[in-house]
């Protein structure tokens, strides 16, 4: 959480604030609450569920629904819903400054901000938008593009339509022969019954393989009728391989998996990846791993006291370990006596003590 937060009284006199001031009450309220929120960072951009916009500014959820859209429709910020992240466009301007020198140390904070960012679709703007400011020099791709789909193209829908050529087949006797419209080749595929139990569709005694079968030109034979196509029991060609691992599938260490064993739980996205990053930049910074799995052992004891676990009020763990290094506070538990958030389904125990002077 940021300790302050930077506020020009031109945002009530500018152009954005008058926009913003027509869109309704609702939409000021939001505004004003997304440079100031706790979850909040420097740059302006973070995750922010509307839920909390609702819970901390006591505006109901059509409300803030309502002021969020009015203030990206105003060009204050954009939101994606999927991710739950929403960027204020100005907002790294306001706190942190403008064309920067390049030895200016609020750059390499900067720089180190973005980098622990999570995945969204504004990592790009955001790059292009302040580069220059804060001389960024390494650019994150944006996770998805946000943008209308394209109509087709002449060559999609030429595909589409041999698309649609290649699966008028004809299956004889268990094979399905498919022409190929080049004549170059002629791919084959091959239907033959696999071990019960394999599949979930073996389980009723009968699973699939297909197999590939490719014919050179010059190899190709004439097809003959039905009952000697269907004679050869054994296919012919090269069988086509299993889809392997992914791609994008990253090996963390163990000494992480740890710490991500014991993290709390949350209601709501808790990305992997992006708190792997966030943890693996503290290391960096020369943070012992025992020091931020302590954090989370005490952040876990501290939602259990508070009744906090396991709800959208958990952090997301890349905030968690990122730069403000909420790992270090001391989370300490309330007092007994202590007003504090319980959860609604925890049943009090009885009082079993006799006041004195009770008479039975």
């Amino acid at each position: 959480m940021r300790n302050y937060a930077t506020i020009s009284p031109q945002f009530w006199l500018g152009e954005t604030g008058r926009k913003l001031r027509k869109s309704g009450p609702e939409c000021m309220v939001v505004a004003l609450y997304m440079m100031t929120s706790p979850h909040s960072n420097m740059l302006g951009l973070y995750y922010l569920p509307v839920l909390y916009i609702a819970h901390e500014t006591g505006l109901d959820p059509e409300g803030a629904s309502k002021g969020l859209q009015m203030a990206c429709e105003a060009g204050f910020c954009s939101y994606d819903h999927d991710s739950e992240v929403v960027w204020v466009h100005e907002m790294a301007a306001w706190q942190v400054g403008e064309s920067l020198k390049p030895g200016d140390n609020r750059c390499a904070g900067v720089r180190n901000e973005y980098s622990a960012l999570l995945e969204n679709p504004f990592l790009s703007s955001f790059y292009d938008r302040y580069k220059d400011d804060f001389h960024l020099d390494v650019r994150r791709e944006s996770c998805r593009k946000i943008e209308a789909p394209s109509e087709p193209l002449s060559s999609q829908e030429q595909e589409q339509e041999q698309e649609q050529e290649r699966d008028k087949t004809l299956l004889v006797h268990g094979e399905k022969i498919a022409t190929d419209p080049q004549g170059d080749f002629c791919p084959v595929l091959t239907e033959r019954p696999g071990p019960a139990g394999t599949t979930p569709e073996a389980d009723s005694g009968r699973c699939v393989q297909q197999v590939l079968i490719v014919e050179p030109e010059q190899q190709r034979q004439p097809q003959q009728p039905e009952a000697d196509s269907a004679m050869s029991g054994k296919p012919i060609g090269l069988t086509r391989a299993m889809p392997g691992p992914s791609a994008g599938r990253v090996d963390y260490p163990d000494v992480f998996e740890r710490v991500w064993r014991e993290y709390p739980h949350r209601a709501g996205s808790n990305p992997k990846k992006s708190a792997f990053n966030a943890w693996r930049a503290r290391l960096r910074e020369g943070v012992s791993p025992d020091v931020v799995l302590d954090g989370v052992r005490r952040y876990a004891r501290y939602l259990e006291a508070t009744g906090k676990a396991g709800t959208e009020f958990v952090q997301q763990a890349s905030t968690f370990f990122g730069p403000n290094r909420n790992f270090e506070n001391p989370w300490s538990l309330p007092k007994a006596g202590a007003v504090s958030l319980r959860c609604v389904n925890h049943i009090s125990e009885p009082d079993t003590e006799i006041p004195p002077g009770f008479r039975g």
